[in-house]
């Protein structure tokens, strides 16, 4: 299959990883991006290009077009993605942070795919009818175990802010050190830090399902993760058995229990391993996207009895304070009630509903105990 992806990239990103996966399972690919790239199959392009006319102008068309948005500071809004004749498929990753406009391109397209359940499923009463679940996963290549010497017992990677390095002070006192990352790590060095940790202690400050809950089993350590996390954790792992999970207060109780036995920790640490690359790499996620894009292009993507609710998620998307693409929205606000006040009245007040029920929800979080 040859694979239009488009993607704002950069190096060691989502859109990076599916990159790589599209081509370790056998298709071509075609990267398209408005960011500087380093690959030969890419092509530099405008934020807003006109996806129509580029693939029209190729001199093969596509199988498939997937957008894999990045959350990066490069906004990357092709046009027209609607009147493709090609299956169009959208991988919303970070769900927890872009639920507000992902929800809404994600309307764009024939297929969506969310990376966190709790917020798929909050998307799906929002009024998303093309929602499936595909999480984060593992690079085969750069997070695998690269049979280096277990020197630290307890790793992280990640951002540290203030809340972090608190946290990390306390579990310090209490007799366990976390090791962390003094630099951002890219692609390998991220798999190589993790092949040097006999556990790995997760953080989700928006308790999501995020990249570390895939990239650490993947290299061979145990995930140590929190217990109130996206329920999409428990259909995948099982405390205990592949990976374990701690309520903030008990954290060190828990590391401390796999460090005094390390027949367990080696045993737990393994299984998760078997899971996550047996199915969860980017390879088996792309297999997941291109099985689904068989089925062909969508009836309800071009319906002209949804024009208006298109141009009415596309204003929606322009207008968010991340973009503040005010000349496009407005543009497309009036083309939607042009052609169906009525409904895009109702659905505007279904944003708002939806709106405050995100807020409720973050502010719910900030006052969890993750360190924000």
């Amino acid at each position: 299959m040859f694979i239009l992806l488009g993607t704002n990239w950069g190096r060691g990103n989502s859109g990076d990883f599916v990159f790589h996966a599209i081509k370790r399972a056998g298709h071509r690919v075609l990267l398209i991006t408005p960011s500087e790239c380093e690959y030969e199959e890419c092509m530099t392009v405008q934020k807003d290009v006109d996806i129509q006319s580029l693939v029209g102008s190729m001199p093969e068309k596509p199988d498939l077009f997937l957008h894999v948005d990045c959350s990066g500071s490069t906004w990357f809004f092709p046009e027209n993605i609607e009147k493709l004749n090609i299956p169009t498929a959208f991988w919303s990753t970070d769900t927890h942070f872009n639920f507000r406009w992902h929800k809404e391109w994600a309307g764009l397209f024939d297929y969506a795919f969310f990376t966190q359940k709790d917020w798929m499923e909050i998307c799906v009463k929002a009024g998303v009818d093309n929602a499936d679940l595909l999480p984060y996963a593992a690079d085969e290549l750069f997070h695998r175990d690269f049979n280096l010497e277990r020197d630290i017992d307890v790793g992280y990677v990640g951002s540290l802010n203030k809340e972090k390095r608190r946290y990390f002070k306390m579990m310090e006192d209490k007799g366990i050190k976390v090791t962390t990352n003094d630099r951002h790590l890219f692609n390998e060095e991220i798999g190589k830090f993790y092949s040097r940790c006999k556990i790995v202690y997760n953080i989700s400050a928006r308790y999501d399902l995020n990249q570390r809950t895939f990239e650490a089993p993947a290299a061979g350590a145990l995930l140590i993760g929190q217990s109130m996390i996206d329920s999409g954790f428990y259909d995948i792992f099982l405390p205990g058995n592949n990976a374990d999970v701690h309520d903030f207060d008990n954290a060190a109780d828990v590391i401390r229990k796999y460090l005094n036995n390390p027949e367990l920790l080696s045993s737990v640490a393994k299984a998760g391993q078997k899971l996550v690359v047996e199915g969860h790499t980017y390879r088996s996620r792309i297999e997941k996207i291109v099985s689904a894009c068989l089925n062909g292009v969508s009836a309800r993507r071009a319906d002209p009895s949804r024009y208006y609710l298109r141009r009415l998620k596309a204003a929606l998307v322009y207008q968010h304070p991340s973009f503040r693409i005010y000349g496009k929205a407005w543009s497309n606000f009036r083309s939607a009630i042009e052609a169906n006040p009525a409904r895009a009245g109702l659905y505007l007040l279904k944003y708002l509903y939806f709106r405050i029920y995100e807020k409720l929800l973050k502010l719910k979080q900030k006052m969890g105990k993750a360190p924000y």
